[in-house]
């Protein structure tokens, strides 16, 4: 009779655990933890690029370029043929960007010495690269245009980012991270030497692959990055995975690293970012 009832009850503990692992859903905070990280990176890692392209503009006779964000402890290599490249060696210690982000490792950036071409066109990759104890590796590239837009009308610096990125993480978890987002610099046109004064808006959409499955991710709202602050101020985010939906409020302009998470239309959650 005993043997009959601990069967019965661990039957009875075992379509319990079935039926609660259903009703979780995929999509939870710390997979939107994970792609709104990959998304930083690639901005951080993409303001590097830019920053190498100013100094080649500034080399080749164009507007002086803004001071530096590349760290003092990195070393530029560059050479010229018919393009330029930059490799840019943060070593294996750990150079700390503005952003508070510690990376290693190299990035390659080259791009035209036409530097006169309506769209501007600039590739980087990556060598033995870490970013915050995440190895990064794969291409990201750029397209930089002067545009008047509806975000502001005023003609202004725009950049196109094209991210191809595989990431794994400290976990050993590997992501393959692809995105496409816009970048308009929305204030701080004026102050060309100046980063301090830049605000961004972004729109864009990413995919994040990884052994559990596919997220994708979409700007709802445009969203609200200053230089000065390594989080995104404000704006919306849709995720979805597998049947669930996630949307994410960055807040209303204040820099700190907290977030609105709303999952499958249930109560909203504060998050802390990454």
């Amino acid at each position: 009779m005993k043997i009959k009832f601990l069967l019965f009850l661990a039957a009875t503990l075992l379509l319990a655990g079935s039926c609660s692992t259903e009703d979780e859903p995929v999509l939870n905070k710390n997979v939107v933890r994970d792609v709104n990280f990959f998304d930083r990176m690639a901005d951080d890692i993409s303001v590097i690029a830019e920053q190498e392209y100013r100094n080649q503009l500034a080399n080749s006779g164009g507007p002086s370029a803004p001071e530096s964000l590349i760290p003092d402890c990195a070393s530029v290599t560059t050479t010229t043929s018919e393009s330029w490249t930059s490799v840019i060696d943060f070593g294996t210690s750990g150079c700390t960007l503005a952003s508070g982000a510690i990376i290693t490792g190299k990035i390659t950036i080259s791009g035209s010495l036409d530097f006169t071409a309506p769209v501007y066109h600039v590739d980087y990759t990556f060598d033995d690269f870490h970013y915050a104890n995440h190895r990064i590796a794969g291409n990201q590239s750029i397209d930089f245009s002067v545009q008047s837009t509806a975000a502001q009308p005023d003609l202004h610096d725009v950049a196109d980012l094209n991210v191809d990125m595989e990431i794994t993480k400290p976990d050993g978890v590997v992501f393959q991270h692809s995105a496409d987002r816009s970048r308009e610099l929305v204030e701080g046109q004026g102050t060309s030497s100046d980063w301090s004064d830049n605000a961004y808006q972004i729109t864009g959409s990413s995919t994040s692959t990884s052994s559990r499955g596919t997220i994708t991710s979409a700007i709802d709202v445009p969203l609200l990055w200053r230089l000065t602050c390594p989080f995104i101020g404000k704006g919306q985010m849709r995720f979805t995975m597998d049947s669930d939906d996630a949307r994410l409020d960055y807040g209303d302009g204040i820099c700190d690293y907290f977030a609105l998470l709303t999952i499958n239309a249930e109560s909203p959650e504060t998050i802390l970012l990454n």
